[in-house]
């Protein structure tokens, strides 16, 4: 498909008639579907179709989650859905972190940077967040969630699971990049519709948490967790990457951790007590045991080792107000593989604090979370597996950036652990929340409003 330049559009040939079908049919279900399936409905089209299929418009590029996103927003303001938020300590921590990335790139790049930065931290960022944040308003909103990435993951593991054997990637009609599987150290690779097989991997690893927790729950939602947890395993595994590897091991031992949720203060303090020990016994920086990591054959630990070290290193060019290009800097270092790194190089030393703090208000919202639960059982690993699955997105964040659908993933977590509260409310009575001629509609995920499942 084409458009004039003259307009400021131009297309890209790799849309394809069932990519751009299967577009207009996610726009339509977001536009008209009872609000409860709008969420499941935009994380399915989003993770399933591929970044590459995009529009550019006046320089800001479309991907299919931008365009949905945009059309889901559309319908906030046509039916007035979004009223009733109140904002959250997290609420505006992303507000703050998102006007301090748009405020340093425009000072980095002018208007080019200003563009790109409300594109990623505007639309993406503050979007998808709030989207969420919308969508979510009681405590069935927040377990049709956590079914609903179990639906998705499902399905991108059938798809990975086709591409280990056939070799051959069946999403690429909606757009996936990598045809053909990877092969490094005769180990096979596989992305599915994400850009690279790293960030495919991160999105099963860290749901592993969600998963493990609905075995404790009640109805249908207990039946996700052997579902979720195969397929969470089976994307890790097919990917081939150290570092979603990593996190999906770490997930799991912070899960069975349970036992000593009322200890955390002491082991955190501990952990940064060997650290800081570590450090200063140690030839090199403490961060030299990432490049000791080396779990898969031919994984670049010390690429991740090296990006940490030489950011430190170059301190003075990026604190004020982070640095345009780090290309100069070394072999490889354009590739900023760590998350923290790419705020700081977006932002300086003033984002990379508000990035941090949105991981500790977030960890915050879990622990005040925990102790009001009283003796819930089922709610109390819930949010549980909430507080581990924040904690794999902090681990595997030093292995890498965050750029494709897995963004999406990310925002709807922070949407999740900002709602957590919502799972120690006692669900309302249907009639009230629910209108008359959609009451006896079945939910997509067997999750009905009107029925508590604590």
């Amino acid at each position: 498909m084409e458009f004039a330049q003259t307009t400021g559009f131009s297309g890209i040939i790799s849309w394809s008639p069932f990519s751009l079908a299967a577009l207009l049919l996610g726009i339509v279900a977001i536009l008209a579907s009872p609000k409860k399936w709008v969420l499941a409905t935009f994380l399915a089209f989003s993770v399933l179709m591929a970044m590459s299929l995009h529009i550019v418009v006046f320089g800001l590029n479309l991907m299919p989650h931008r365009v949905l996103l945009l059309f889901a927003w559309l319908r906030f303001f046509l039916r007035g859905e979004y009223r009733g938020l109140q904002l959250s300590s997290l609420d505006k921590g992303m507000i703050l972190l998102s006007s301090c990335l748009v405020f340093t790139e425009t000072l980095q790049a002018g208007t080019a940077g200003f563009v790109f930065a409300v594109a990623n931290n505007g639309l993406d960022g503050l979007g998808t967040y709030f989207l969420c944040r919308i969508l979510i308003r009681e405590r069935q909103d927040l377990l049709r969630a956590v079914a609903g990435l179990a639906g998705v993951c499902v399905a991108v593991a059938g798809f990975m699971c086709v591409e280990f054997l056939t070799r051959r990637n069946l999403l690429g009609a909606l757009g996936a990049v990598q045809e053909f599987v990877q092969v490094r150290k005769g180990l096979s690779r596989c992305a599915a519709s994400f850009g690279i097989p790293i960030t495919a991997g991160t999105f099963g690893a860290v749901l592993l948490p969600l998963f493990l927790a609905c075995w404790w729950q009640d109805g249908r939602m207990k039946k996700w967790a052997i579902p979720g947890c195969i397929a969470s395993t089976l994307i890790t595994l097919t990917a081939g990457s150290a570092g979603p590897l990593s996190t999906y091991i770490l997930a799991g031992l912070a899960f069975l951790m349970w036992p000593l949720r009322g200890r955390l203060r002491t082991i955190r303090w501990a952990a940064v007590f060997c650290l800081v020990v570590l450090h200063l016994v140690m030839k090199a920086p403490v961060w030299a045991l990432i490049a000791r990591v080396q779990i898969v054959p031919g994984a670049s630990a010390y690429h991740r080792f090296n990006v940490i070290d030489t950011f430190v290193n170059h301190i003075g060019e990026w604190w004020m107000y982070g640095v345009p290009s780090t290309e100069k800097w070394g072999w490889m270092m354009d590739d900023v593989a760590n998350q923290y790194c790419v705020v700081a190089k977006h932002g300086g030393l003033l984002a990379l604090f508000l990035f941090i703090r949105i991981l500790t208000l977030g960890f915050r919202e879990v622990g005040l979370t925990l102790k009001e639960t009283g003796q819930d059982r089922a709610t109390e690993r819930l949010v549980w597996g909430l507080g581990v699955m924040l904690f794999a997105h902090a681990t595997v964040f030093f292995s890498i950036s965050y750029y494709d659908q897995i963004k999406v993933v990310w925002y709807l977590s922070l949407g999740m652990v900002a709602s957590a509260r919502l799972l120690i409310q006692p669900s309302k009575v249907a009639t009230e929340l629910v209108p008359e001629e959609e009451s006896g509609v079945p939910d997509a995920f067997g999750l009905n409003p009107g029925i508590s499942q604590g």
